[in-house]
Parts: C-alpha cells; structure tokens; sequence
C-alpha cells in the first residue's frame, strides 16, 4: 500500500521539465495547501514564543468587552482555530477538501492577511517608517487579491487542492521557523511586524524560492533523462 508521500514522488520522477519561468504568475500570492500551513504555524510559533501577544489579547478582551460577550470575536476566533486546524492537518491527508473546508480556510487566510497587514501597519505609520512597511502592504493586497479574484470568482475554487509535498513542508517550516526566531528575538520586532513578515512569507516569498528550486530540480531531472 503506497501513502500519500510515496505517490507523489514517484510521480514527480516522471515529470520533464519543458516549461519556462512565468514571472507574472510567480508573484502572485499563492493560497494552497503549503501557503496556508506557513500561516498557520506562523499563527502558533507567535502564540507560543510573543509574551506581547498574549499581553495584548488578554488586555484587548479584558478592557473593551468586560460587560458584554464579545460573539463577533468568538466567531473570528471559531474561523480562526478551525482555520489553522484544517491548514495543518490537509498536508498529510490524501482526500480532497470539501466546499466548507474551502470556505473557512479562504476567511481564515483573508482574516490573517487583512488583519495582520492593517494592524501591522498602523503601528509602523505611528512609529518609525521604514523599509518594514512593504510587509503590511504584501499582506493587505495578499487578502485583497484573495477576497477579490480569487473568492469572487468560485468561492469553491478559491484554494486548490494541489497536494503539498513532504520536503516542501520539511523545508518551509525550517526556513519559517528561522525567520521566526531572527525577527523576533534577534531583531526584536514588535509581534505585529513578526508575523506580518512570516506571512508574507508564506504567501509570497516561500512560493519563489520554491518554485526556482522546483524548476531547477525538474531541469535537472531532464538532463538526466536525456
């Protein structure tokens, strides 16, 4: 009995690569299966290792809804959790997602997105400008792009159902699991501009490098071939 790994890589042997590199498609946000467990262990590496953060939520919930229940952030929490729970358990399911899961993972990557991106920058436009700033701004056009193109077209298509490959997960999580550690405590950013920089991340960044090194791997595979 062949597991999920073990088929696609054996497909994978089989691929030449005769493509080239498209640039325009390249730099588009990407929101499959791989972008969206980045963000969500993004999402616990900062709840584990920000003090801040969980200073900040206590503090937030606390102060401004202590007499009344807050439902709206109970269900932008629901989302979220159930968000983050489906993201980093689909890379090791071989089923497809079903219409609901799409949906709650499309708002919990519009959510992380959006909500990062605007919090994040507002607190860089009321301190210091710097080059920090793009981050906030790859997350807002990130979920954007997202909620527009890609959820206004098929909400049933907005994430595909392209399978993640166990090295890409092995890799993508050591790579974000460094930059994790480099901004927050060697860098020492406030946790807003942490996770704004992990999710771009996830988003945008992981997604060149990876399909550079996929692309050289595949011309390497041909030449081999040949």
């Amino acid at each position: 009995m062949k597991t999920r790994w073990e088929s696609v890589n054996q497909k994978d042997k089989k691929i030449i690569y005769q493509g080239s590199l498209n640039v325009p498609e390249l730099f588009q946000p990407s929101f499959n299966e791989m972008s969206l467990f980045l963000m969500s262990l993004s999402s616990i590496l900062l709840l584990i290792g920000s003090q801040e953060l969980r200073n900040d939520i206590l503090s937030f919930v606390a102060i401004e809804h202590i007499n009344v229940f807050p439902w709206h952030l109970f269900f932008l929490g629901f989302i979220f959790l159930i968000g983050i729970t489906l993201s980093l358990l689909h890379p090791f399911l071989s089923r497809k997602k079903n219409p609901v899961e799409k949906i709650i993972m499309a708002w919990f990557a519009i959510i992380v997105n959006g909500g990062t991106g605007l919090f994040s920058g507002f607190q860089m436009l009321i301190g210091v400008k710097d080059f920090y700033l793009i981050f906030p701004i790859i997350n807002i056009l990130s979920a954007f792009y997202f909620l527009v193109i890609r959820v206004g077209a098929d909400p049933n298509r907005s994430i595909n159902d392209e399978n993640a490959k166990l090295q890409d997960v092995i890799v993508g999580s050591a790579a974000l699991i460094v930059i994790f550690i480099i901004c927050q405590f060697y860098l020492q950013l406030a946790w807003a501009m942490t996770f704004s920089i992990c999710i771009s991340y996830s988003t945008l960044f992981y997604r060149i490098v990876a399909k550079i090194l996929d692309l050289l791997n595949k011309d390497r595979i041909s030449k081999n071939g040949s």
